[in-house]
């Protein structure tokens, strides 16, 4: 794992209040989108298209913030679990908490985090521990490389970041790193960047830096 991606199981670094997230979310991927496309205004297509990167981004975050919540509660051994990747489903986001073999072509899920059925605000997401962990070699193990191929490539401050990997069109993944927040109540802006990946997740097709400084 790049030295300036935080533990994933961490909790300290998620900002608790969510409903600061979707809006700076959104400003993430708007910024850079209108600056793409200064010279002539954006679609109506491409607004869409931002708006949803946004809310993905948000919806993310909360299930990784949940997710992990739900996981420390069963006291995951050391080692058992490096890296966490969300996915979206039909019935909500589900979290996988795991680690990746030395090749990277299998993500060992070891716990998995679901939301609550009927949802429960006090704890939106149930941890289940895979006494064997299951090995994926395919969404997770994906999402996986895109991150990695992303973090290896990163050069941010020397500061917390939290990663988010999104499905993108042709079977492409999105990578944002984004700084965490690491103080309760200060949210950190700037310092961000956007990846496009491959559909294999081991070769980068756009770098976009979305701003310089934090």
């Amino acid at each position: 794992m790049h030295d300036a991606v935080p533990d994933p199981v961490s909790p300290v670094t998620r900002e608790r209040n969510v409903s600061r997230i979707a809006p700076l979310a959104i400003l993430f991927t708007l910024g850079s989108g209108l600056r793409a496309q200064a010279a002539t205004p954006p679609t109506d297509s491409a607004l869409a298209a931002i708006t949803t990167r946004g809310r993905a981004l948000a919806a993310y975050d909360y299930a990784a913030w949940h997710g992990t919540d739900a996981v420390l509660a069963l006291h995951p051994p050391p080692g058992s679990v490096t890296d966490y990747i969300a996915r979206p489903t039909d019935s909500g986001w589900v979290v996988a908490f795991g680690h990746a073999s030395a090749a990277r072509d299998t993500f060992y899920i070891a716990y998995e985090a679901l939301p609550t059925e009927p949802a429960d605000s006090a704890h939106p997401y149930a941890a289940v521990a895979r006494e064997d962990p299951i090995a994926d070699t395919g969404y997770f193990s994906r999402a996986y490389r895109a991150s990695h191929t992303a973090r290896a490539d990163f050069r941010g401050a020397k500061r917390p970041y939290n990663v988010a990997i999104l499905p993108a069109p042709d079977g492409n993944w999105w990578v944002y790193l984004v700084p965490a927040p690491t103080v309760a109540g200060v949210w950190p802006l700037g310092g961000d960047v956007r990846y496009l990946i491959s559909p294999e997740g081991n070769a980068i097709l756009e770098r976009r830096r979305l701003h310089n400084a934090i």
